[in-house]
């Protein structure tokens, strides 16, 4: 195991002497490099270092690697400078896509709304097939269930009740903003 076994996250389950090892990798730059990673994937069509891809670390180095990743752009340009290439074919419509992804990606654990929401950017964008399927698997990997394990549950239609705002401690603190 690779994780601190006493790592205990700051807010409230630290105060509560809960530790959680696996939370030491969810920090937010790594969370996004991730998702930049995911995006890449997609957008190139395979695995490469260009657009802050998860590809071979070494081509960043070369003297072509601008050329590489700037190639025009296009997706055979594109697929032509990857160091693999994804093969998934969508199996028909936008529902079937989303449905087929849904297992593949989560077990199925998408919610009903969630759903509805990629099948409607898919279908935005079906005069484009390779664009449909981009912003299905775009979509689908930044949803809460493609990152958890657990069953998941439906969102709630009961209201949720408003906490109390905290009066202010008259303190001083630091932000931090990270942006990349």
């Amino acid at each position: 195991n690779f994780f601190d076994a006493a790592h205990q996250p700051s807010g409230f389950l630290g105060e509560a002497g809960l530790i959680a090892p696996e939370a030491e990798l969810g920090t937010t730059p790594k969370i996004v490099n991730f998702l930049n990673g995911m995006f890449s994937l997609f957008y190139n069509q395979g695995l490469t270092a260009c657009h802050q891809g998860f590809g071979l670390f070494w081509a960043k180095h070369t003297t072509d690697f601008r050329t590489k990743c700037n190639n025009g752009g296009t997706p055979p340009n594109r697929i032509a400078t990857t160091d693999s290439r994804l093969l998934y074919a969508a199996p028909g419509d936008a529902a079937a896509t989303v449905d087929n992804l849904n297992l593949l990606l989560t077990g199925g654990r998408l919610n009903n709304d969630t759903m509805e929401t990629i099948v409607e950017a898919y279908t935005n964008r079906s005069a484009d097939p390779a664009s449909a399927l981009m912003a299905a698997q775009v979509l689908l990997t930044a949803s809460a269930e493609f990152s958890t394990t657990g069953g998941g549950t439906a969102p709630s239609s009961v209201e949720r009740v408003e906490p109390p705002k905290p009066e202010p401690s008259g303190s001083e603190y630091k932000a931090v903003v990270v942006l990349t």
